[in-house]
């Protein structure tokens, strides 16, 4: 059901909407939510029901890097990749040699509530992740973006096309938490946007840096 049809009753916490919310505070109101009121999502928009979810918990829509005045947070479907951002908005780090500390990626995930949905659009569980309680993960990102970064300069210097890369697998095999990879959708025009950089094609369509099902394998099991 969408949330504009749901009856204002059940619809408590998002009869208000407040700019600025801190995760935990999100997190609370989503633990003493009745998960039937979260709407079925139907795969064809994968922010759709992120942005739902916010609205349920009275938080107003915003386009910043973070979803919440500290942290981000993602809602996925089990055993399926996650989308953490467009590679647009961090080739400069990329192609500059900016540490993962310093990037964008590092800023989305340092502190993420990530929540899991079953295959059938169930609420599964949800974590809050941070560089605090989980520091040999942020090694292996960091390690994986490292990879990934040089993969993507080296490309850039040789005039090279993009393709899909994965971080590396270590000895342990515990790598390869984050890739990046396609993620676009055709313009009003039926043709697909080309990925540039300082004027050179880098791929004829957009990219996205993506976790892994590895990563959540390590977060939740």
């Amino acid at each position: 059901m969408p949330l504009g049809s749901l009856p204002k009753k059940e619809l408590t916490s998002a009869s208000y909407f407040i700019i600025v919310m801190l995760l935990r505070e999100a997190k609370s109101k989503f633990d003493s939510l009745d998960k039937s009121l979260i709407p079925n999502y139907d795969g064809r928009n994968k922010g759709k029901r992120g942005q739902e979810l916010e609205q349920l918990l009275g938080k107003e829509l915003c386009s910043g890097l973070l979803d919440f005045d500290d942290g981000e947070g993602k809602s996925f479907k089990s055993r399926q990749t996650i989308a953490v951002t467009q590679l647009l908005h961090v080739l400069d780090e990329l192609i500059n040699g900016v540490s993962f500390k310093q990037s964008k990626v590092f800023t989305k995930l340092s502190n993420c509530w990530f929540i899991r949905f079953t295959k059938d659009n169930k609420f599964d569980k949800d974590i809050i992740f941070n560089r605090y309680t989980s520091p040999l993960i942020f090694d292996k990102l960091s390690d994986d973006w490292d990879y990934i970064s040089d993969c993507v300069r080296s490309a850039y210097n040789n005039g090279e096309q993009l393709r899909t890369f994965n971080g590396p697998r270590d000895k342990n095999g515990v790598n390869k938490l984050l890739q990046i990879r396609t993620k676009a959708g055709k313009n009003k025009e039926g043709n697909y946007t080309p990925l540039v950089y300082n004027g050179q094609q880098l791929k004829n369509k957009y990219m996205a840096f993506y976790l892994t099902t590895k990563f959540e394998k390590l977060l939740f099991d």
